[in-house]
């Protein structure tokens, strides 16, 4: 079987993003499922166009697939930020850049008044 190009992008989208349209995801959890709900639009000329379900086929190994979707890199920022709110975090348990700032600020001061109480002096922070 010969390998079929890749798809080019929705035209659609593309129109949007280049007319300053709004694209959106919004992520529900499913408890009584487990499972994450997602779901994708654009709005534009005051219309708002929606994603549909994925259909799976079964294809050969050899047959090129294209991307299931293909997004901007702030609808991708946006999809993680849904994923966030909806309570998923990084499988590593790395944290947000803002929440390891706020953590060393909270070390920072635990040592300040560790220091005071036994009257040392404030060791060097290392950076």
């Amino acid at each position: 079987m010969d390998i079929q190009p890749p798809r080019q992008p929705s035209p659609l989208l593309e129109e949007t993003l280049a007319r300053g349209g709004e694209t959106g995801v919004s992520v529900h959890c499913s408890d009584y499922r487990n499972r994450y709900e997602l779901r994708f639009w654009v709005d534009r000329n005051d219309h708002r166009f929606v994603s549909r379900p994925m259909v799976f086929e079964s294809t050969e190994d050899t047959e090129y697939a294209a991307p299931a979707i293909s997004m901007s890199s702030k609808m991708a920022q946006d999809l993680m930020d849904e994923l966030w709110r909806a309570g998923l975090r990084p499988a590593d348990g790395t944290g947000s850049s803002g929440q390891l700032a706020a953590t060393e600020r909270h070390l920072d001061d635990m040592r300040a008044i560790a220091a005071h109480k036994i009257g040392a002096p404030l060791p060097e922070r290392k950076r």
